[in-house]
């Protein structure tokens, strides 16, 4: 889980950069980022229906000005 947690950070931060780097400050403007881990699974649901297996998300909070984790359940 960590490699997810490093690639999500990594990516939400880049993210964080790019904006400011535009002149965009996410905090001032209250731009939260949202960086998914997930994949597709080979198995359909009881349903038919495809399936995606989710590891976790980073998210930035421009309230707390911080990238936080979150493990899927």
């Amino acid at each position: 889980m960590r490699q997810v947690q490093e690639v999500t950070d990594t990516s939400c931060q880049a993210i964080v950069d790019k904006l400011m780097a535009l002149g965009i400050n996410p905090r001032k403007e209250m731009i939260a980022v949202f960086v998914h881990a997930r994949r597709p699974e080979q198995a359909a649901s009881p349903t038919g229906e495809a399936q995606v297996r989710v590891y976790g998300k980073s998210m930035y909070d421009f309230s707390s000005d911080k990238i936080t984790f979150k493990a899927a359940q």
